[in-house]
């Protein structure tokens, strides 16, 4: 069957027929293909950037070296269908693919990972269709879930797991992957199988922040946890779980400074068992709704798949800011635009806002960049919120007031009104912000 080669003449646009060899549209092959290209004699990489949704199906995909397919596509918050979809795909060493939207992505059924395969800010919406991950490469996840108790996915044994800013991973039976690292700056979650008798994942930088915890749709009920420290200076977790059986992480490869104490095992809203440190003066999080780290100023859910206007952004201090720092609404007739915070505004570092933003000025905290197609040309927020904060505004009330939670916000109405207040009104069709 016939192959097409990325080529990235005329954009970075992954459906702009353009971009590759037969300037013709990816869906109609049965292959894509995306890797470096040669200019001269030296290997050039090469970006391909999915940023408008698509329900064609994708046959087969192919990620060669210095290739990288990134996904940005967003859909409205109550859309599930799929941002991208793809049968199958294959990632060669130095290859890349990077999901980045809150929005259903299907990444089809076989797949062999040799490089990269990045998840950000996606809760539960990455899917695979047999529930497994194949290869020897890496898996990123940051501020991200990936499986749910239902279907947990299998990483194959040669894979290794990095989890970053308040993720979470749903193991498979035996399938955790060669070694699991976790950041020891943010809470993250390791989701056991549970009928394991000893787990050999190698799990480096485990600190108070890092958790295990019992897939509850198993039947496996956890009843104790100790930490017992090896000759060689690791650690091995042993938890009973009844009828004289015990499940055994036995390579773990603490952070500097930690010393594993007493634990506690709780039932979390999921129905998980979640093993945490009993030590009341650390940061004790909660799984699913992981706050304990410093990526998210909110609490995630990841049952809840809605994107509401804070998801994927950062409280100040964060180290893992996002790489767009927006996402999507929606107007009555599903016309998507976006909002978003940024610059370098005091109290956050570093995001920036997309170019189709309209302009905007920001103080202290954040700022909101109201939606562009409808025409507006500034606004500006100060303190905690300029945006109706956490409550409803109103989008375009031409002669309407609103008013603002922490702070001013004046809306480019023909009236100029500005308010500040703890809540919000508005006096039209009602967008939710912060909510």
């Amino acid at each position: 069957m016939a192959t097409t080669y990325w080529a990235g003449s005329n954009s970075n646009d992954f459906f702009d027929s353009k971009n590759w060899s037969t300037s013709d549209s990816p869906q109609n092959y049965h292959e894509d293909n995306i890797s470096g290209v040669t200019v001269n004699g030296t290997t050039q990489p090469s970006v391909a950037v999915v940023d408008t949704p698509s329900t064609a199906q994708i046959q087969s995909l192919t990620i060669g070296d210095q290739g990288t397919l990134k996904i940005t596509a967003q859909n409205c918050s109550d859309d599930t269908s799929n941002v991208f979809a793809v049968q199958s795909f294959q990632i060669f060493n130095g290859g890349n693919i990077i999901v980045d939207t809150p929005s259903h992505v299907d990444l089809g059924q076989f797949n062999e990972i040799g490089g990269s395969l990045t998840i950000e800010n996606n809760h539960g919406n990455v899917k695979l269709d047999y529930d497994r991950l194949s290869g020897n490469g890496t898996l990123n996840l940051v501020n991200s879930t990936l499986g749910s108790e239902a279907n947990p996915i299998s990483v194959d044994n040669a894979m290794n797991v990095h989890l970053k800013c308040d993720s979470t991973l749903y193991a498979g039976f035996y399938a955790d992957g060669a070694s699991v690292t976790f950041d020891d700056g943010t809470r993250n979650t390791l989701v056991l199988n549970g009928n394991e008798s000893t787990v050999n994942t190698a799990l480096y930088n485990v600190s108070d922040k890092s958790q295990f915890a019992i897939n509850g749709a198993n039947g496996v009920v956890p009843t104790s946890a100790n930490y017992v420290e090896n000759k060689d200076g690791t650690y091995s977790l042993v938890v009973n779980v009844g009828d004289n059986k015990t499940l055994t992480l036995n390579d773990i490869h603490v952070a500097d400074g930690f010393k594993p104490g007493a634990t506690t095992i709780t039932k979390d809203a999921a129905g998980d068992y979640l093993i945490s440190e009993a030590d009341s003066s650390k940061p004790s999080g909660h799984h699913p709704d992981h706050n304990g780290g410093s990526c998210t100023p909110n609490t995630h859910h990841h049952h809840d798949h809605s994107d509401h206007g804070w998801n994927g952004h950062h409280a100040q201090g964060s180290s893992c800011e996002p790489s767009h720092g927006y996402s999507n609404v929606c107007d009555h007739h599903g016309n998507v635009s976006h909002w978003a915070f940024g610059h370098h505004s005091a109290g956050f570092s570093g995001n920036s806002c997309g170019t189709s933003f309209a302009g905007s000025t920001s103080n202290v905290w954040a700022q909101i960049i109201k939606h562009d197609f409808f025409g507006y040309s500034s606004s500006y927020g100060s303190a905690f919120s300029g945006c109706g904060g956490y409550s409803d505004f109103n989008s375009h009330c031409i002669s309407g007031s609103s008013h603002a939670a922490f702070g001013n916000f004046a809306d480019h109405a023909s009236s100029g009104q500005h308010a500040n207040a703890w809540a919000s009104a508005s006096h039209d069709h009602g967008f939710k912000c912060f909510s």
